[in-house]
């Protein structure tokens, strides 16, 4: 009888929990295809629970229409781009991905009942996102500028998996493709462009950050030269088994620094051989 109780007492409990919760908002409503690092505020009526982790009792987070489902937030997955406030308050920060299909999207929630951890609560809010094509698009290329005249000429080959960002009203983030080229799709406004390399130094002939306003238009021939920013070394001419030389390595950029040791930021030095020897 006891047993029959407790029963009956915690599914009436999970109804009147059920009955109680509710979606009411996200803020801000809509993004831009491409769009990276968009803060969404997600309101509700004791939706959610704060506790030692800063994303409380959210388990995922989604949109969704008849064209699939976006990731917004998804805990198993190890996206934890979240933050409770309140029982009624969540900020959600994530990306709209470059394929995404412009519509409008159902917002849907799932959340953890933190007395019964088996217990999942669906939460959905019905035409509440809507994902926007791009006004316009911005586009070039990065390529290595082999004679650094700031000029593509011909037979100088675009530099892949570069980085290439777009910040101002939005933000957007590209990767060059295999040929150096980029592309973004994004609102109307004003940006500033910058290009970068992940885990290797470049230093660019040509401006590597640029300004660039979208009204309802497209700017393309944004290209970016670079090359190593190397430049020269003395002497130049060794001999075999010569030993303790001392040679000087210049480079473009700053990119030695000095530090409590004599070798300041450098990690190691090598010479390959490219033409002659034996």
């Amino acid at each position: 009888m006891k047993k029959l109780l407790l029963l009956l007492l915690g599914f009436v409990g999970l109804q009147l929990q059920l009955s109680a919760q509710s979606l009411t908002a996200i803020t801000p409503n809509s993004g831009t295809v491409g769009q990276n690092q968009i803060t969404t505020t997600i309101t509700g009526s004791n939706i959610f629970f704060t506790s030692i982790s800063q994303w409380g009792n959210l388990e995922n987070v989604e949109l969704r229409n008849g064209s699939g489902s976006i990731s917004v937030f998804n805990y198993m997955g190890g996206n934890w781009n979240a933050f409770v406030n309140t029982q009624d308050v969540a900020d959600v920060t994530w990306d709209i991905p470059t394929n995404a299909v412009a519509g409008v999207y159902d917002v849907c929630v799932t959340t953890l009942d933190p007395g019964m951890p088996w217990v999942y609560y669906y939460d959905t809010l019905y035409s509440a996102f809507t994902i926007n094509p791009p006004d316009g698009y911005v586009s070039g290329s990065l390529y290595y500028d082999a004679n650094a005249n700031g000029i593509r000429d011909g037979g100088e080959t675009g530099l892949s998996n570069m980085v290439v960002q777009l910040t101002g009203p939005s933000n957007y983030t590209v990767y060059t493709n295999t040929n150096g080229d980029f592309s973004f799709g994004v609102a109307n406004g004003s940006y500033t462009l910058t290009a970068g390399s992940p885990g290797r130094q470049y230093h660019f002939t040509s401006p590597s950050t640029i300004p660039v306003t979208v009204s309802n238009n497209n700017t393309s021939g944004l290209d970016i030269g670079a090359i190593d920013p190397l430049y020269a070394m003395s002497p130049r001419v060794g001999f075999r088994g010569q030993a303790n030389i001392n040679a000087t390595v210049n480079a473009y950029d700053n990119i030695f620094t000095t530090s409590g040791n004599p070798w300041g930021n450098i990690s190691y030095g090598y010479l390959t051989r490219v033409v002659g020897g034996a």
